[in-house]
């Protein structure tokens, strides 16, 4: 690393950039309702949730061409919105920690106005971008090659890294303190006791035997090498270790392998990952000259070599991370450039750098959509794109460690990028993840879409859309109205549906995909969040199931699958939940509403379970009543159905009968989820609330004492999630509010 400041530095503008930020304004006053009768999808949130409605940020200077993550945020917010987040006791000791490092503050400091920088400033960011990148194909190329090469290249990445442990020795260890010679006392030399005879008579003194041994002269071997072996020493000893045989070293590499290979470092030496940060500021050299205090002389003059022709203010590297600090009018403007080896090639580097500092802006269609006082947008391509120079690049820089084993070092690496691509590779929906926010004090708004790739529209539509809604459901509000947390779903897209259209490729066999998220580990759980995880749904929803049944439990899941598909609505009311140390106490309801003849097979399930549902009676509810108590120690559940005494029919003029399955936790509560008021259904394909975050953190004990530094924060701050899709694209609200802004939205 350059410097441990320098990170705490660089920390500090990532934590500004990571921060929700915004100014307040005036939330939306059209919550895009839609006719009941219309059968669509409201688009929108319910009322509970306002939409915010939220300022461009538009392009900025600090999006580069290729880069996988872009943000920006505005300054002045995101400093007030770190000092008024609730911190645990370990953040707090890393900042005490940082303050000394830093030389100030991080919270209680006014860090804008000792760096000049506007509270109105947007400060954008590219974080993560390949360097190199036309080299990544030549270079998988090559090691691909046989085995006798990456042994070649493995002894030559040896040679050149040398000891690393010397490498890390900046300073000579200090010498050992003196030690005080004490002369030893001689030793006791045993009294010999004479014989009563000899006594009184004078002792003999006799002087000792020597030994003279005359010393052998070793014959004078041809070549002038005593004894015949390396190392002078008779008798099959080298360099004076015993037991080992000479090893005359490999031999030395022809013109054209030492040509090959370093034609591959050279390559290798010129791919990196770069950081951009730009930075507003009314006095640039405040900052410029504060990062230069961080920086080592030493640490300075070999960053000048590599930065050689480009106009910087600092430029410093110390191992495999180089620091590039440049004045761009009244703006500092960051590089941080992670080479692949400690040693690489001069002359490779200064190409990586002047790659990185004239690399042009990015020219993406999301970027346009960036909006609100913080921004960030998640790149699928660009991610996979970097994620498979990182792979590569890693594949030769770790034959230092795995010379022995080259070909699996190499081939492991190389799966793991293409791994990713292939998942990238199916037929997919989105380009990316953008999230915007907004921030006051009493509320934090996050609203995160997923852009529609280009002519994807009309497959989102289809895949996304739920069933046609015939039968009312609980309201969101009589859900929600006192509850320690309620959500509520329209219904589910056709898992059919998803798996014929989306679970294609390596998600049309879960095998293929458990395979592929084994070799890309985290990455691939990343790539599955901001792009294809429709995709996965197929293949969990659809193939998975259908996959693993054989025989007739083949026909029973496809029938359960299908009825998965007609569900009108799901929802849950959790009023109340205590968590002891041997069981779980909860007072709940939660419901599907579903077609009467699906209750039977849930009926056939619940037998090939030898369990069977009985009938019952509950007051203030008519018709058909089944129950089934789950044998549950450890919470209390009650599984009960009942059909509807109405019909409706479908777009054929079919009648059907629709029912209620439900699991709560004793039978008087479905008199109680009966009696709630409905409505049509037409709100967002889910939703969900907590109330009360601190009432509902106070239910689990354990979670008290890990969470009671944010007890005052917490308390009467609600949690608010909406999920709806408007013309294929979903858009995924969540907000955090205290309950008297909630009632000023209310109102």
């Amino acid at each position: 690393m350059v410097t441990r400041r320098i990170g705490l530095g660089l920390g500090l503008v990532l934590a500004l950039g990571g921060s929700v930020a915004c100014k307040k304004e005036e939330a939306s006053s059209d919550d895009g309702a839609t006719s009941p009768s219309s059968g669509k999808v409201k688009k929108g949130p319910p009322p509970r949730l306002r939409t915010v409605k939220l300022d461009e940020i538009g392009d900025r200077p600090g999006y580069l061409a290729d880069g996988m993550i872009f943000a920006a945020v505005e300054a002045g917010v995101a400093q007030d919105f770190l000092r008024q987040m609730p911190l645990p006791g370990y953040m707090t000791r890393d900042l005490a920690e940082a303050r000394r490092e830093l030389g100030f503050d991080l919270l209680s400091d006014d860090v804008l106005e000792r760096f000049a920088i506007p509270k109105d400033a947007v400060i954008s960011m590219t974080l993560g971008r390949p360097v190199g990148l036309q080299h990544l194909e030549p270079v998988r190329t090559a090691i691909r090659g046989d085995d006798h090469f990456l042994r070649t290249v493995a002894r030559v990445i040896s040679e050149q890294e040398g000891n690393r442990f010397e490498t890390y020795l900046k300073e000579p260890l200090p010498p050992e303190p003196p030690v005080e010679w004490v002369e030893p006392l001689p030793p006791e030399l045993p009294v010999e006791e004479l014989p009563v005879e000899e006594l009184g008579k004078p002792m003999a003194f006799s002087p000792p035997e020597v030994e003279i041994i005359e010393p052998e002269i070793p014959e004078e071997i041809p070549g002038g090498v005593p004894g015949g072996v390396p190392g002078g020493v008779p008798g099959g000893v080298v360099g004076g270790v015993l037991g080992m045989p000479y090893d005359p070293g490999p031999a030395p590499l022809s013109p054209a392998e030492r040509k090959e290979v370093d034609e591959l470092l050279e390559r290798v030496d010129a791919m990196a990952m770069q950081l951009h940060f730009h930075i507003p500021s009314d006095d640039p050299s405040k900052l410029i000259d504060q990062i230069k205090l961080w920086i080592s002389p030493s640490d300075r003059s070999e960053g000048d070599a590599l930065c050689r022709g480009q106009q910087t203010e600092v430029c410093a590297t110390s191992g495999r991370e180089l620091l590039v600090v440049r004045r761009d009018g009244k703006a500092v403007v960051i590089d941080l450039v992670a080479f692949n080896r400690r040693n690489g090639g001069d002359e490779a580097r200064r190409a990586a750098v002047a790659e990185a500092l004239s690399v042009g802006r990015a020219k993406l269609p999301a970027l346009d959509d960036m909006a609100g006082h913080a921004s960030i947008y998640l790149d699928a391509e660009g991610l996979v794109r970097t994620f498979e120079v990182e792979r590569t690049a890693s594949a030769v820089r770790n034959l230092e460690w795995d010379f022995e084993s080259p070909r699996e070092t190499v081939d492991r690496r190389l799966r793991e990028g293409e791994s990713l691509r292939r998942m990238l590779e199916a037929p997919r929906l989105f380009d990316g993840l953008l999230a915007n926010a907004h921030h006051e004090r009493d509320r934090t708004q996050l609203q995160v879409t997923w852009p529609l790739r280009e002519g994807q529209q009309d497959l989102a539509e289809e895949v996304f859309a739920p069933p046609p809604l015939r039968v009312p459901v609980p309201t969101v509000d009589a859900l929600c109205d006192g509850a320690l947390a309620c959500a509520r779903s329209r219904g589910l897209p056709r898992p059919e549906t998803l798996g014929t259209k989306l679970g294609l490729g390596v998600y049309g066999s879960p095998r293929a995909l458990d395979d592929a998220f084994r070799d890309a580990d985290e990455t691939a759980a990343v790539l599955l969040m901001i792009s294809t995880w429709p995709n996965a749904l197929g293949t969990g929803l659809w193939h998975l199931p259908v996959g693993e049944a054989r025989g007739a439990e083949a026909a029973l899941v496809r029938g359960g699958l299908e009825a998965l598909g007609r569900i009108q609505g799901f929802g849950l009311s959790l009023r109340r939940l205590d968590v002891g140390r041997r069981s779980v106490q909860a007072e709940y309801a939660a419901y599907a509403r579903v077609q009467a003849g699906d209750l039977g097979l849930v009926s056939t399930m619940l037998s090939m379970a030898e369990m069977r549902m009985t009938p019952t009676t509950v007051d203030g509810v008519d018709g058909k009543v089944m129950m089934l108590r789950v044998p549950e120690d450890d919470l209390p559940a009650v599984l009960m159905t009942r059909e509807d005494e109405d019909v409706v029919e479908d777009d054929d003029g079919k009648e059907i009968r629709h029912g209620w399955l439900t699991v709560v936790d004793a039978e008087p509560r479905l008199g109680w989820l009966l009696g709630l008021a409905t409505d049509g259904g037409e709100e967002p394909l889910i939703y969900g609330e907590i109330p009360d975050l601190w009432r509902f953190v106070a239910s689990v004990p354990e979670a008290v004492d890990e969470l009671g530094f944010a007890r005052t924060w917490a308390t009467e701050r609600s949690f608010k999630a909406s999920l709806h899709v408007d013309d294929g694209q979903p858009h995924l609200w969540m907000e955090l509010a205290l309950a008297r802004k909630d009632a000023e939205q209310g109102g």
